[in-house]
């Protein structure tokens, strides 16, 4: 067998396998909109450095027909390849969009980390949450909405005294499942369109083409800031059902800081 022929057998395996993981990262870990916004591009780097270039270029490498130790050679390479890709794909779906959650006027995706950040009780509102990821809501206190309102506006002296342990989003006591005893306070902070497009021709388009593929008006729709870590967009809530339907690629920050 010619050293051409080995790594292009190497490379073709190593094409199944990352068809496969390609297909768990795009539709199950990371699925629109989150893809794009959070993380599923840089997963996809990271499986494919490991699995289409690291193992067949070391076969490319050492493999000569007919060496003596070939065969310790290319298993040497293999369990290789398979750790760092065990590895690449743990890291991947720890760093999956595993929960949605609206606190405070905005949602903001959440990875494994994160919840296990959140505690418990937050790891059992994603794990009964369909589809994945799901959505909750975080109730706040009310003796406590001035510290959770004005959390941007508080120095550093003032925040240091209050001894805020994690960030405001991630209280995952107050978690719970987004249903008819919470959504009408979700999309009652929809956001003006009118006012956040104004003077955006782009923007503005983005929502004029969303009107018209629905065959909707703008007001059948809660437009709601959407945190990931990669872009700040826009979740689309039909106001009928109460149901995320879309997403668009629009900044909330003029009208909305996180």
């Amino acid at each position: 067998m010619s050293r051409i022929k080995a790594f292009s057998i190497h490379l073709g395996i190593s094409t199944i396998i990352f068809l496969i993981l390609l297909f768990f990262i795009v539709f199950i870990w990371y699925p629109y909109p989150y893809f794009s916004t959070d993380g599923g591009w840089q997963g996809i780097r990271i499986v494919a450095g490991v699995d289409m270039v690291l193992g067949p270029l070391l076969t490319l490498i050492v493999f000569k027909s007919g060496k003596r130790g070939l065969k310790l050679d290319l298993t040497l390479i293999g369990l290789l390849q398979a750790a760092a890709l065990a590895w690449g794909v743990l890291i991947v779906h720890d760093q999956r969009t595993a929960l949605v959650v609206f606190a405070n006027g905005g949602f903001y995706s959440l990875n494994g980390d994160q919840i296990w950040r959140a505690g418990e009780h937050a790891a059992a509102v994603a794990k009964a949450a369909k589809p994945v990821p799901g959505y909750a809501f975080e109730r706040l206190p009310e003796d406590n909405k001035f510290l959770f309102k004005d959390k941007k506006l508080l120095s550093a002296e003032k925040r240091k005294i209050l001894s805020i342990p994690v960030p405001l989003y991630l209280h995952g006591e107050l978690y719970e499942a987004i249903d008819e005893n919470n959504i009408s306070l979700i999309l009652a902070r929809g956001l003006d369109m009118h006012k956040l497009v104004q003077d955006r021709k782009d923007d503005a388009e983005k929502l004029a083409g969303f009107l018209q593929a629905k065959n909707g008006k703008l007001e059948d729709y809660a437009f709601l800031p959407l945190r990931c870590r990669y872009a700040d967009i826009l979740l689309v809530l039909e106001r009928k059902t109460g149901k995320v339907i879309d997403s668009l690629a629009i900044d909330p920050a003029p009208v909305f800081h996180f």
